[in-house]
């Protein structure tokens, strides 16, 4: 049976410990919903609680929902998953591969060979207003990129000022450009914008009154949280300034309710159907959950979630992040356990709550760990191969900014962050790496990291779907 007083501990826990202004969770088990509260405030006055129906931002839980949106178009032989993606853009083309070979499904999967792109992190900047006060990483530029429509990433990606990290399907990278791609797919295939398709074949289905696409529709709804955001000496602010980034749409700028967000992934996990009705049609929702991806003890980026093999059952998974955002969302495939997390801060761990409700629902300790890692009983034979700084360009700069360090320090080898922050690299096996929060539980608070070897050195590594590449 769930605990509800176990799991109200646990949030209140996490919400002091995380410093979250507000919060709501809707949780059900095979049976129905089994917890469904709200804490805190949504406003910076803080007189306003968080309820159910207070509509958040969800960020890259959307990716799912635009993932739905192409598999539905593929039922209706509209568009196929394997079409490549110059049918819908022509003068489409990744530097160094050819033309063709680029299809929707590798948009889909981060499967295209593009690595961690600065475009998104300029858009952002170009049309979201700044706070008093607000600094950001790409301000000692001289410059922004011109990131206004889909077709100016298209230009990005034709010029090739990056290195690729293979050929189409044969590494996942994290890319929020491949979903702006995507979005206008959805706009062409549909004969309609992916706006009004997605409240046509999902919303409105599902009953997610509290839910739309765009935050130029936050204004058509009441009961909206303010965004907040964590500063350097500790305080949260308000803000009512979300970030925008217009040819990113179906990337992350749904706005919902926990409430609402519930039913799309309790639908997910019931094969399609919510209270009695099919939503989705069956080979839909078997295309979506990646029946062509195997399940494995790690992380395999389906379309539009994650999968994995937990303790013995497939769960599926997406974590979201912007400015006043932390979301997390994901379901037992089968089983009916299903739940979302909904807060209105940025760089918060939604994930770490969400999975704590899992852990309740199966009878665990909420601080026990869900993935499939054991830490060696030895350590790496050749850990100088781990040596090196990793980075990318998400973050707007050039590549070197932005690094991961990786080197041996008293004995063992230790991860140090950009900004300071050191961890341990605890060897688990083959080419994987834990990496705890000091702290915290050592196998619950931590990153998983792979490591990519070529030539006796490592060329990458990996945490979470994101790909940092050797400088």
């Amino acid at each position: 049976m769930f605990n509800a007083n176990l799991m109200d501990s646990f949030i209140i826990k996490e919400m002091e410990r995380q410093n979250i202004p507000g919060l709501s969770i809707t949780f059900s088990d095979g049976n129905g919903i089994v917890y469904d509260k709200a804490y805190g405030y949504r406003d910076g006055k803080r007189e306003k609680p968080v309820d159910g129906d207070t509509i958040m931002g969800v960020a890259s839980l959307s990716k799912a929902v635009t993932a739905t949106c192409i598999a539905l178009l593929e039922h209706e032989g509209k568009l196929s998953m394997d079409d490549p993606v110059t049918r819908f853009f022509p003068r489409f083309k990744i530097p160094g591969t050819p033309k063709d070979a680029v299809l929707i499904k590798h948009l889909l999967s981060h499967t295209t060979g593009l690595p961690l792109l600065p475009t998104l992190t300029h858009c952002m900047a170009r049309h979201t207003e700044r706070d008093p006060g607000e600094k950001r990483t790409v301000d000692q530029l001289d410059s922004l990129i011109k990131v206004d429509t889909v077709e100016d990433i298209i230009d990005y990606i034709m010029e090739g000022d990056y290195q690729v990290l293979g050929q189409p399907g044969e590494y996942t990278s994290y890319s929020n450009d491949c979903y702006a791609i995507l979005s206008s797919i959805v706009d062409q295939a549909a004969d309609m914008s992916i706006e009004e398709y997605m409240e046509k074949k999902v919303f409105q289905p599902l009953g997610m009154t509290r839910t739309a696409l765009g935050y130029h529709r936050l204004k058509d709804f009441d009961n909206v949280t303010q965004v907040f955001t964590k500063e350097e000496n500790g305080e949260v602010t308000a803000s009512d300034n979300w970030q925008m980034a217009p040819p990113y749409r179906g990337c992350g700028w749904i706005i919902s309710s926990s409430h609402d967000m519930y039913k799309y992934y309790k639908m997910l996990s019931q094969n399609g159907v919510f209270e009695g009705r099919r939503i989705l049609p069956e080979s839909v929702v078997d295309r979506l959950l990646g029946n062509d991806f195997p399940t494995l003890k790690t992380s395999v980026y389906a379309y539009g979630l994650a999968k994995v093999r937990c303790r013995g059952e497939v769960l599926f998974s997406h974590a979201g992040g912007l400015k006043g955002v932390s979301s997390a969302g994901a379901f037992f495939k089968d089983r009916g356990i299903a739940g979302t997390v909904l807060t209105n801060v940025g760089n918060v761990d939604a994930v770490r709550i969400l999975m704590g409700a899992f852990n309740i629902a199966q009878g665990h300790n909420p601080e026990e760990h869900t993935h499939n890692f054991v830490i060696s009983q030895r350590p790496p034979q050749e850990p100088w191969i781990y040596e090196g700084f990793y980075g990318a360009r998400e973050h707007g700069m050039p590549i070197y900014a932005y690094p991961y360090k990786v080197a041996r320090e008293k004995g063992g080898l230790v991860l140090t962050f950009a900004e300071g922050e050191k961890r341990p690299l605890v060897y688990c096996g083959e080419n994987y790496f834990l990496a705890p929060r000091e702290g915290g539980n050592p196998l619950r608070d931590c990153m998983l990291i792979r490591f990519y070897i070529r030539n006796d050195k490592a060329w990458a590594m990996q945490t979470g779907n994101r790909m940092y590449q050797r400088l």
